[in-house]
């Protein structure tokens, strides 16, 4: 009888386990939630998840899945959710990204995937995803970016694909993000930059490709962003500049009063560790004035602190300088633009 008593215990225990792991404490059935939920907010955050939990509520707006060890993203456990805003499911063990992964989720506007072991996203995966406005990939293993990667997200504005193994960008990658204006791809292993990488970006405003393997920037390589107003190349492989690369850049200048303002330009070789920013008015004459300084500080009597202090001076005029021109110290934090988890 005892031998009886102690199976039936255990089926017991096996039963309740088995319906643990349901989202929320439900009033109709068995089931003690294991998330925090609230209203149409759902928090299932640092809970040993090894995968999304059954009985989300439909109404659920926002979904807090971070920091647990979920493996797949199970359509089947999200697809019903179609009020939902935001899904966090960043610092996880998330492998790939499929494409019928976010099927049902046409209402998402916010996504966040870094932290992950990510290295396989299947073409068109975000086709449905037509609100999504923030989409965070960063720190995980993508190796490349193919054309139909981004496919759907006409309404994304800020991306970040940083502190990834990306080698390979294919023309034409970004061309369906007509309203992204912030792009973060550093931190990677891109080498080349080619006529028809951006093409698409007509609304970009900061590019961020520092900490790359960069050695070309091939001709018209920047012609598509017309809204840039900030772009970081430092940190990379580059020896030289062409003339006429940023020539398709409506800069305002003597003969243009049109146009945005281009603020920020920041470029370093790897050789020399030498930082300059160009900001405000600045016109990419001054490239002359980087490239004549680089020359300079390859003769044997000249110094950093003596070619930092001659890059400091504006040239001799009779008319008022038209820009600003000054040295910053290296500093791979200098922009940081902090994760924003609102809705």
């Amino acid at each position: 009888m005892v031998y009886w008593a102690a199976i039936l215990a255990v089926c017991m225990t096996l039963v309740r386990l088995t319906t643990a792991l349901q989202a929320c404490t439900s009033r109709d059935g068995p089931g003690v939630g294991v998330c925090s939920c609230s209203g149409t907010t759902v928090n299932c955050y640092g809970k040993n998840l090894a995968s999304i939990p059954d009985g989300i509520p439909a109404t659920t707006t926002s979904l807090t899945l971070w920091r647990n060890q979920i493996v797949t993203i199970e359509n089947t456990k999200l697809q019903h959710l179609h009020s939902l805003i935001l899904l966090d499911i960043d610092n996880n063990e998330i492998t790939s990204i499929l494409s019928h992964t976010f099927a049902g989720l046409q209402n998402l506007q916010i996504v966040y995937l870094e932290n992950n072991n990510i290295s396989i996203i299947e073409p068109r995966s975000f086709i449905s995803l037509n609100y999504l406005t923030k989409l965070d990939i960063r720190n995980n293993e993508i190796t490349s970016v193919v054309s139909q990667t981004f496919a759907g997200l006409r309404n994304l504005q800020w991306l970040k694909l940083s502190n990834n193994a990306i080698s390979v960008v294919e023309q034409g990658s970004f061309q369906h993000l007509q309203n992204l204006t912030e792009l973060h791809i550093e931190n990677n292993e891109i080498t080349i930059i080619f006529s028809q990488t951006f093409a698409g970006l007509r609304n970009l405003k900061q590019l961020y490709l520092n900490g790359n393997h960069i050695k070309d920037v091939q001709p018209g390589g920047f012609q598509h962003l017309q809204e840039l107003t900030t772009l970081r190349l430092d940190n990379n492989k580059l020896k030289s500049l062409r003339n006429d690369i940023f020539s398709t850049l409506e800069i305002p200048g003597e003969e243009s009063t049109e146009g945005h303002q281009y603020q920020s330009l920041l470029l370093e070789t790897r050789d020399h560790n030498y930082t300059a920013l160009w900001t405000e008015d600045a016109t990419f004459d001054d490239q002359d004035a980087y490239r004549r300084q680089e020359e300079d500080r390859d003769g044997p009597e000249c110094s950093q602190g003596d070619m930092a202090e001659e890059a400091a001076k504006p040239e001799e005029s009779d008319e008022e300088p038209t820009h600003s021109y000054q040295n910053i110290p290296h500093d791979d934090d200098y922009y940081n633009f902090p994760t924003v988890r609102d809705v």
